[in-house]
């Protein structure tokens, strides 16, 4: 489920780029519901992270560029990661998650508020490296 997630923010965060960031939200948490993925299901955003590290830990080395955060993103994380708990698992950063981004990761959030927040992280990353 999350491997779909991860993909379709992918594109839709390369293909919006110039779009404002509400429609293209709307657009991917819309998409994945025509893909049957109940996006008001809830767990801890630790959860939903976990299974995001798997998935990124399993994308194929042809793949990775879409992985591994751009400059001047990736060298802003590396230094401080706060509030970007996707960036911060895109670089493959050792130590704890929680502590690093410093968010209550133990709060639930829906699935689609998740694909949000991939999306959001994208779409910063897309637009810092222009």
């Amino acid at each position: 489920m999350i491997k779909t997630v991860w993909w379709a923010a992918v594109e839709v965060a390369e293909l919006g780029k110039p779009l404002e960031f509400a429609p293209l939200s709307a657009f991917l948490v819309n998409t994945l519901e025509t893909l049957g993925l109940r996006v008001e299901d809830q767990r801890p955003a630790s959860v939903w992270l976990s299974s995001l590290a798997e998935v990124l830990r399993a994308v194929p080395h042809e793949l990775r560029e879409h992985v591994t955060p751009k400059e001047p993103l990736r060298s802003l994380a590396e230094k401080d990661a706060l509030g970007l708990p996707v960036t911060w698992l895109r670089l493959g950063s050792a130590g704890e998650l929680s502590s690093a981004v410093a968010l209550n990761l133990e709060r639930p959030i829906d699935l689609g508020d998740f694909a949000e927040w991939l999306l959001g992280e994208l779409l910063l990353d897309h637009r810092m490296a222009l």
